[in-house]
């Protein structure tokens, strides 16, 4: 967005996960001629000169995150997390940004953590129940009526099928 000293950052359950989707980032960075030109490829982070901004992932310790000022935040695999105090924290230091972007992404999960109680709160904004108008819900999923054998219903669950979701495995499956 051009503003100078963004911090951007990858947040999930350990570093381990939250690398996951820094690496990839690093990789679709290093792949775009149009990118690689503006930024620095790190080990620990993605760097732009020109704005001073970063890209880090982080721990999933909740603990020592005050302070941070964040542009951007991508919040991996939601429905392992314990409770939603990594992301509050990090996310109140957004506070100083002019237009904030936060992305939390979840595969299928267990039915307790914060990604469980994130889930609800969605349902609950779905269903009008809550007004939530900075809060772009996507979800894809199969219904109680769609058929779990068909590959329509596999299509319709998994965004990337054929792509990164290969038809042959989820047949197997």
């Amino acid at each position: 967005d051009g503003e100078a000293g963004g911090e951007i950052y990858a947040i999930a359950k350990d570093r381990d996960q939250a690398s996951i989707v820094f690496n990839i980032a690093g990789m679709m960075a290093s792949w775009s001629p149009a990118l690689a030109e503006h930024l620095e490829l790190l080990k620990t982070a993605i760097y732009c000169p020109a704005l001073s901004a970063s890209f880090k992932p982080l721990t999933g310790n909740a603990r020592g995150k005050h302070g941070l000022n964040p542009s951007g935040i991508i919040g991996d695999e939601v429905h392992e997390w314990p409770d939603g105090d990594l992301y509050t924290f990090v996310h109140q230091g957004t506070a100083a940004r002019k237009q904030p972007i936060e992305f939390l992404i979840s595969t299928a999960g267990t039915r307790q953590g914060y990604g469980w109680e994130l889930w609800l709160y969605c349902q609950r904004v779905l269903a009008g129940e809550i007004e939530d108008p900075e809060t772009l819900i996507v979800v894809y999923g199969a219904t109680a009526e769609d058929d779990w054998t068909q590959p329509e219903t596999w299509k319709k669950a998994n965004p990337n099928y054929g792509i990164s979701v290969k038809p042959e495995y989820l047949e197997a499956e």
